[in-house]
């Protein structure tokens, strides 16, 4: 399978054919930086704090692998709630924030997730622990990624 990390389609809504969860593919291991080791590290905990929290009403799945049309790839995390009428909320877990992110999720990761479960609201949210300076956007606690939102997109700021 062919994998592409950094490339998300440009429009993807609705065009995807063959999607379901996959095993993880194998691939070169790769040098990580400082940095993007760090991050993932916070993810780790993140990821903890999301199973601490939601692990008795819901299946909160670490890293799922997805494929797609002869592609792979892997949001950081997804709840899904038992109660059906409840959103399933996926997650990006980001050291800074960043608004790429959003977009990835938006473009790529919501519409694969709107396939495997076709009759449930998808929520995106995105976790981070630092902002730069001028960040002043509306954000949520991480307890409250379940709760009912007007926003499709959730900001959480978890230190």
């Amino acid at each position: 399978m062919e994998r592409r990390p950094t490339q998300t389609p440009a429009k993807v809504q609705g065009m995807f054919q063959r999607v379901a969860w996959c095993k993880a593919p194998q691939f070169e291991p790769q040098v990580k930086t400082a940095t993007q080791k760090k991050g993932l590290r916070y993810e780790a905990r993140v990821i903890k704090r999301l199973e601490e929290l939601y692990l008795e009403s819901c299946q909160v799945l670490a890293g799922p692998w997805i494929s797609y049309d002869g592609l792979v790839c892997q949001p950081d995390a997804v709840i899904v709630p038992e109660n059906n009428s409840m959103a399933v909320v996926l997650v990006e877990v980001k050291l800074t924030y960043k608004r790429k992110a959003t977009d990835k999720a938006r473009s790529l990761y919501k519409p694969l997730l709107k396939v495997l479960f076709p009759d449930r609201k998808i929520i995106c949210a995105q976790i981070f622990n630092r902002v730069r300076y001028g960040f002043n956007e509306p954000t949520v606690k991480i307890e409250q990624l379940l709760e009912k939102h007007d926003s499709k997109f959730l900001l959480c700021h978890w230190f």
